[in-house]
């Protein structure tokens, strides 16, 4: 992981991994493919100085929630403004890359051999995105890569807790869950729509139970360590969440985790002038100001009820728009982390195509596993991550970086399906053989 971060480039004009806090404004108006690292910084050197964010600058962490921030704010308390940063975030981002690394082997021992249990988890990183957006300077400066490495160890943990359920791993898989929403606001809404899709998963469990018991057939133990990992992993998280919801209920009267939707709503319905005055290019490209284009007499007002009013009127040429786009960001070139700036190669489209291959084949791994034991937690997972991004690609604008975190996690969970299949395939080709096989009275 650190020679990657030190020693790989897959984009040119990233700023430099030794650049000190006091250069790093002007580093970040050389490399011009985001904002967001200039408003964590404004947080970080509030939480340095004082130990929380200025009133004056209370808008970061209502757009952003804390934890990238807290961690900046503890690095600059630590080395102050002469402290090669970026550098920093280097070592703990390959300190929690590497941690999901050995929890995915750990995983994947129980059903591949050592060296496919070493090799396979390295995978997602052969694809420039994710070097880009994890581990060199310009996505580091982002901090998602720290959300991003939470989310997959959470997972990985609650699908090696349904194999073995313990109480610890499934706390700890939660408190996962909750570090990747603190660093990312779109994670809290990951966990929402776990919390949602456990509620028919809880019922299917609740009527399997039954149905056992009616017939007088054991339930199957394996499919209630499961259960009982997704269950401990999401109270454990949404008590960890806890604390924020209450600073943003004594902050501003909402447990709302940011206040990124009003943004969203209110961009949507602006008009291209007033976006343009706003430098909101990436809004109107991405396709985030679909409610004033098909609604012209909404522009301009504020109200979300008119904005899901003109989704729910025009809402075959919105995911027709929507459609027109996602190609695009898809296949967009690793330079890009929000808008569509530089073209892509046809090295580009190769990787994003094995990207989508690899997508589309967790379709078919995934009926083939359904007698596994971890197959509850996974298709819990798996539903509700997709369930969420389908969410946010209908009312969101599209970011290059948005898809990321998709490839990223097909990729992992690939690899974990595959060698669940391949343990399947063998258990069954061994069955088989044992039955084809002559008994010893049929072989006098």
């Amino acid at each position: 992981m650190l020679a990657i971060g030190v020693l790989v480039r897959d984009i040119a004009l990233q700023p430099a991994l030794l650049t000190r806090l006091a250069d790093f404004p002007q580093a970040l108006k050389e490399f011009d493919r985001v904002t967001d690292p200039g408003s964590f910084l404004i947080a970080a050197r509030d939480i340095a100085n004082t130990g929380w964010v200025a009133p004056g600058n209370m808008w970061v962490v209502r757009l952003w929630p804390p934890g990238f921030m807290l961690l900046e704010g503890w690095i600059l308390r630590l080395g102050g403004d002469s402290i090669p940063f970026i550098g920093v975030l280097l070592v703990f981002a390959c300190l929690a890359y590497t941690a999901m690394l050995v929890l995915t082997r750990r995983l994947l021992l129980q059903f591949t051999n050592s060296f496919a249990a070493f090799a396979l988890p390295l995978i997602p990183f052969a694809f420039p995105f994710a070097r880009v957006f994890l581990l060199e300077p310009a996505g580091l400066v982002l901090g998602e890569g720290f959300a991003i490495a939470f989310f997959v160890m959470g997972a990985v943990l609650l699908l090696s807790c349904s194999q073995n359920y313990r109480l610890r791993k499934a706390v700890w898989a939660g408190a996962l869950l909750a570090a990747s929403a603190y660093f990312r606001s779109q994670y809290e809404l990951l966990i929402s729509f776990l919390t949602a899709a456990a509620i028919p998963f809880g019922i299917w469990y609740w009527l399997r139970t039954r149905r056992s018991a009616q017939d007088g057939r054991a339930h199957a133990p394996g499919k209630n360590s499961a259960i009982k990992a997704m269950a401990v992993s999401l109270i454990a998280a949404h008590v960890l969440m806890a604390p924020w919801r209450v600073h943003n209920y004594l902050d501003s009267g909402s447990t709302s985790w940011v206040h990124t939707q009003q943004l969203v709503i209110r961009n949507a319905l602006a008009t291209q002038e007033e976006l343009t005055k706003m430098n909101a290019w990436f809004v109107m490209e991405g396709g985030g100001d679909l409610a004033c284009r098909f609604e012209p007499e909404y522009c301009g007002k504020t109200e979300p009820s008119l904005f899901y009013k003109a989704f729910f009127k025009n809402i075959i040429p919105w995911y027709h728009a929507k459609a027109q786009l996602i190609g695009r960001y898809w296949f967009s070139s690793p330079e890009n982390l929000g808008r569509l700036i530089y073209p892509n190669t046809t090295v580009d489209i190769i990787y994003s195509g094995i990207n989508l291959l690899i997508l589309a084949l967790t379709v078919p791994l995934l009926v083939f596993i359904r007698r596994w034991n971890g197959a509850p937690a996974m298709y819990w997972l798996q539903s509700a991550f997709y369930a969420c991004f389908f969410c946010i690609v209908t009312f969101v604008q599209f970011e290059a970086r948005y898809f990321y975190l998709i490839k990223f996690f097909s990729t992992v969970t690939f690899v974990v399906l595959l060698a669940v299949a391949c343990k399947m395939s063998r258990s069954a080709v061994r069955r088989i053989s044992l039955d084809a096989a002559p008994s010893l009275d049929e072989t006098k």
